[in-house]
């Protein structure tokens, strides 16, 4: 996975991409980020796990969902 997109997005809207994190819905989504040198992700239909100290996180419910909502809040 390449993190490419993500880091020319970043440069073209002038985003930190050490305070951004990812959603996503394939593994390939995480592994990305991770390269982009995002901190964590939310990966759809997911399991929770870490990547060399990237945490990915689940998203499959209301439950999860406001997780990712209070991370949203604290960047």
């Amino acid at each position: 996975p390449n993190p490419g997109m993500l880091v020319e997005a970043a440069r073209q809207l002038g985003l930190d991409l050490e305070r951004s994190l990812i959603v996503g819905d394939k593994p390939a989504d995480m592994e990305a980020g991770q390269r982009a040198g995002l901190e964590r992700g939310w990966l759809v239909d997911g399991e929770a796990t870490t990547m060399g100290g990237f945490s990915v996180l689940p998203l499959r419910d209301a439950r999860d969902l406001e997780g990712l909502l209070t991370a949203i809040r604290s960047l």
